[in-house]
């Protein structure tokens, strides 16, 4: 039976750090995760959807719906923790193999890449309620993200970031680009100082779109920033939707 457990804004990093993937390579977004669990087919062992559950998977499902958390963040948490539980329950060879950090990166990828109604709003809002969750203890970091990351982690709340940053970054790379996009670029945060050209391509990607406002998406005051050869460059990757080589070859932060 599950216990709806306690979350502290202080504490329950430690578990964060112990769950949540890493993935640009060494800096983390790409397929860094997925080759851990390759083997493993989510096509062939889907998420169960909601009518397909079991009593008891629908009773731990309801329990985290019928309680007030007053918090959008400690909600999805705990939807998620569910969720997860349950999809271990389904496939015990799953929560046996391979690393737990990349066994649920890729589950979470999963999620997103299918649009589970309701759920992966859920499982994609997660870095955007979190950064803000812990706001205190992310005061201490001592990098940024630009693009790339400003500097190697130096303490916990560094790594915090990165693993939030790179967990947005990977749902853009699975089509979620609602969710990527109020993370970098709709919140005011002095944690996400994102270079000129990664903006640019962030906005146009969304152009014109009617999920969003034009003041959301409109990139004029980016163009004198850029060199015409990079505008060029990023606005092929925009029709290409390669965010990835945009990132790859942006400026470091400590030139802007």
């Amino acid at each position: 039976m599950w216990i709806k457990p306690t979350r502290k804004p202080l504490t329950w990093f430690a578990g964060l750090v112990l769950v949540l993937g890493f993935g640009l390579s060494d800096q983390g977004i790409g397929p860094a995760g997925a080759e851990e669990v390759a083997v493993w087919s989510f096509e062939d062992h889907p998420h169960p959807e909601v009518q397909d559950l079991t009593p008891v998977e629908r009773s731990m499902r309801e329990q985290v719906q019928a309680t007030n958390y007053g918090n959008a963040y400690l909600r999805c948490a705990d939807s998620v923790d569910i969720a997860y539980e349950i999809y271990n329950g389904r496939y015990p060879a799953f929560a046996n193999q391979g690393d737990p950090k990349a066994n649920l990166r890729a589950w979470k990828r999963h999620i997103i890449r299918e649009a589970y109604p309701g759920f992966s709003v859920c499982v994609g809002g997660l870095p955007n309620y979190a950064i803000d969750w812990h706001a205190e203890r992310l005061e201490k970091a001592t990098i940024f993200f630009c693009g790339h990351f400003s500097a190697p982690p130096e303490n916990e709340a560094d790594h915090l970031l990165m693993e939030l940053v790179n967990e947005a970054l990977d749902f853009w790379l699975d089509g979620s680009r609602g969710i990527a996009f109020g993370f970098f670029i709709i919140a005011d945060r002095t944690l996400i100082r994102l270079n000129p050209d990664v903006e640019y391509f962030l906005r146009n990607s969304i152009e014109n779109d009617e999920e969003y406002k034009p003041f959301e998406w409109d990139s004029s005051h980016l163009v004198p920033l850029l060199t015409p050869e990079r505008r060029t460059l990023v606005e092929a990757a925009v029709k290409r939707r390669d965010l990835a080589a945009v990132l790859a070859t942006t400026p470091a932060c400590t030139a802007m």
